[in-house]
C-alpha cells in the first residue's frame, strides 16, 4: 500500500492515528498529523510493496508528527519531503515486524530529508532490529533542553542503528539490554545533554519465558517461539569522520545489577560493574 498526499494535510484526532503503509509519500506537501498515539509503518510484511523496500525519493514537503508517543513499525520509506519532524511529550518506540523467513522482528525508517525527533527517550521494542537511514540530518532531541531521560522502558535485547551524514544527539537513545550503532559519513555529535545507553540501569525487565526447565524464549507472536541461546550482548558504536562527545555527555553499556526475568522463573541475572 502507498500513502500519498495529494495536498496539504493537517489532521487531528482525540484518540490516534495510523499510517499503515511502507511507502508514505507526502509529494512536496505539508502534512501534519496530531493525535495522542501516531503510528507510521507497515504492519504487513506480506505486502509486495513492503518485500520491495521502497527507496525514499527527495523533496521539499514536510511532515510532522505531534502526540503523546510515536510508534514507528516495520519497514517504512517518506518520499517527498525536505523535513521528517517527530515530537513526542513521552517516548518514541521503533518496532520490528516478524520476518515470514527468518522470524527476526526487523524493522526501517528511511528519508532522503533532513529527520529530527523530540521525545523523552528514543528505543527499540523487544528484540527488534530496527534501523534509522536519513539522506538527510539526523537531530534527536529532548522533551526540553536538559529534560532529564524517561523511564526506563520494558524493553530488552533489541537493536537500533542510524546511519546519516551528520547525526547530532541532544535527547536520550536506549536499548536495554541490546545494542545502539550511530554512523554518521561526516560528523557524530553528543551534546552535554546527550544520553546513549544499553543498560538495565539496575531494573527488572520481563524478557521471555523458559520452557520445561531448559529453553529460554521469546515469543512476538501466538505459535512462534524465538530460542534465545544467551544473555543479549551490550555495546554502542559510534562511527564517523569527525566524533565529538560533549562534556557531560553521558554513555552506559554497563552500570549496576539489572535482572531479565521470564514470567516464570528468573532467566539471567547480570551483575555488572559500573564504568
Amino acid at each position: 500500500m502507498l500513502f500519498r498526499s495529494s495536498g496539504n494535510v493537517t489532521l487531528s484526532l482525540p484518540r490516534g492515528i495510523a499510517l499503515d503503509a511502507p511507502h508514505l509519500d507526502v509529494a512536496n506537501r505539508t502534512v501534519e498529523l496530531s493525535a495522542p498515539y501516531v503510528a507510521l509503518g507497515s504492519s504487513d510484511a506480506s505486502d509486495p510493496l513492503y518485500q520491495a523496500s521502497p527507496v525514499p525519493t527527495p523533496g521539499k514537503g514536510t511532515l510532522s508528527v505531534n502526540a503523546d508517543f510515536v510508534d514507528l513499525i516495520g519497514h517504512t520509506a517518506v518520499s517527498g519531503a525536505l523535513s521528517v519532524n517527530l515530537a513526542s511529550t513521552g517516548d518514541i518506540r521503533v518496532r520490528g515486524v516478524q520476518d515470514s523467513t527468518t522470524n527476526a522482528l526487523t524493522g526501517a525508517f528511511t528519508t532522503a530529508g533532513n529527520l529530527q525527533t523530540q521525545a523523552a527517550q528514543l528505543y527499540p521494542a523487544t528484540f527488534s532490529q530496527f534501523t534509522i537511514d536519513s539522506t538527510g540530518d539526523v537531530t534527536i532531541n529532548p522533551v526540553n533542553a536538559g529534560n532529564a531521560a524517561g523511564v526506563i522502558p520494558l524493553s530488552a535485547g533489541g537493536s537500533l542503528k542510524i546511519t546519516a551524514p551528520n547525526i547530532t544527539v541532544n535527547g536520550t537513545v536506549r536499548a536495554p539490554f541490546g545494542s545502539l550503532e550511530l554512523q554518521a559519513r561526516d560528523a557524530l555529535t553528543v551534546s552535554s545533554s546527550g544520553v546513549l545507553a544499553a543498560s538495565g540501569s539496575g531494573q527488572r525487565i520481563p524478557f521471555g519465558n523458559t520452557q520445561n526447565g531448559l529453553d529460554w524464549v521469546y515469543s512476538p507472536a501466538e505459535g512462534v517461539n524465538l530460542l534465545v541461546n544467551q544473555p543479549p550482548e551490550k555495546s554502542i558504536t559510534l562511527g564517523a569522520n569527525k566524533v565529538t562527545l560533549a562534556p557531560g555527555a553521558t554513555m552506559r553499556s554497563e552500570e549496576h545489577t539489572s535482572e531479565l526475568q521470564s514470567p516464570c522463573n528468573l532467566v539471567c541475572r547480570l551483575l555488572l560493574e559500573k564504568k
